[in-house]
């Protein structure tokens, strides 16, 4: 609501419900801008189902991985210099796939906007997470947040909204864009 974003583009898309509750907070926001989701399998019940929404026009779906460099500009067409870029990644959460989504689309967030990096909770987690190869602590999307945020003086944590957010499945992941 604050930062009144005119594009929220997301990584993950599943069933879509985060697609939905992206565009109906930007109708809310004022009655425009667009949602981008981006998976690498976008079922066609799942499609079909977003494609029925009310909110539909808001809605643009790439089919394909949030770290290649094609969809990344098939995504930046659509953004015009007017745009208040947002970004939640929410795609694999691995720490080299999380990383290279940050290295990828850090830099499209506008100034006073929101990179979310979504289930850092893995980070905290003592143990592997059951039935799971991949996600443990070390191999974690906050873990892949702290060395992106290493490289690059463009974030700040939002220590309000992270504050706000401590029992979410995504503390620690609410970063302010500065510039």
């Amino acid at each position: 609501w604050e930062t009144k974003p005119t594009i929220v583009i997301e990584t993950g898309i599943a069933r879509g419900g985060s697609l939905v509750n992206s565009a109906m907070a930007l109708e809310l926001n004022g009655g425009s801008g667009m949602v981008i989701g981006i998976d690498i399998d976008i079922r066609e019940h799942n499609r079909k189902k977003i494609e029925e929404h009310k909110f539909k026009d808001r809605i643009k779906m790439f089919q394909g991985s949030s770290t290649d460099a094609s969809v990344f500009e098939k995504v930046k067409e659509q953004i015009k210099p007017s745009d208040r870029v947002m970004i939640v990644l929410d795609s694999n959460h691995t720490f080299d796939h999380v990383l290279a989504e940050l290295k990828l689309w850090g830099g499209l967030v506008s100034k006073d906007c929101y990179l979310v990096v979504a289930d850092t909770m893995l980070y905290y987690a003592t143990k592997d997470v059951v039935g799971s190869t991949k996600w443990k602590s070390g191999n974690d999307p906050l873990s892949a947040l702290n060395e992106y945020l290493l490289t690059t003086d463009k974030y700040i944590a939002d220590d309000v909204m992270n504050g706000k957010l401590i029992f979410s499945s995504s503390f620690n992941g609410y970063m302010k864009a500065r510039s």
